[in-house]
């Protein structure tokens, strides 16, 4: 039997997601921790794995008289770039205002006033006077 790339079978498996999620609807939740599990592997890889491709691509250009430029370029770039996202994230933070609104159930609180942190107040334009 054939084996079925990587995008394949990412494909089939949204695809049966989908339909588990049709089918099953309140019950699909006991997929979540599942969910929640593979996004925090793919967040624990990604930004070590960005990194570490750049270096070994600055480094495969050898010993050439450039190569410390070029290095250090790369590093200038990737630590400009990741400046830029984390103010996207934070600017889209504070527009689209994440989890306002949400209520979470006193059963599912580790002890009361676990969140109390959250609506504290501190607003972003505060942050930028500091």
């Amino acid at each position: 039997m054939k084996k079925l790339s990587n995008s394949t079978t990412i494909i089939i498996s949204m695809f049966l997601g989908i339909i588990a999620g049709i089918l099953l609807q309140d019950k699909a939740a006991i997929f979540a921790p599942l969910g929640d599990i593979f996004l925090k592997l793919i967040t624990m890889l990604i930004v070590p794995l960005v990194f570490f491709n750049i270096i070994l691509g600055a480094i495969s250009l050898g010993k050439t008289k450039s190569a410390g430029k070029v290095g250090l370029l790369t590093l200038g770039y990737y630590l400009f770039t990741s400046c830029i996202a984390v103010v996207i994230g934070i600017g889209a933070g504070y527009i689209f205002n994440p989890g306002v609104g949400v209520i979470v159930p006193a059963s599912l609180l580790a002890k009361e006033g676990a969140y109390a942190g959250a609506n504290s107040g501190l607003d972003f334009g505060e942050l930028l006077s500091i």
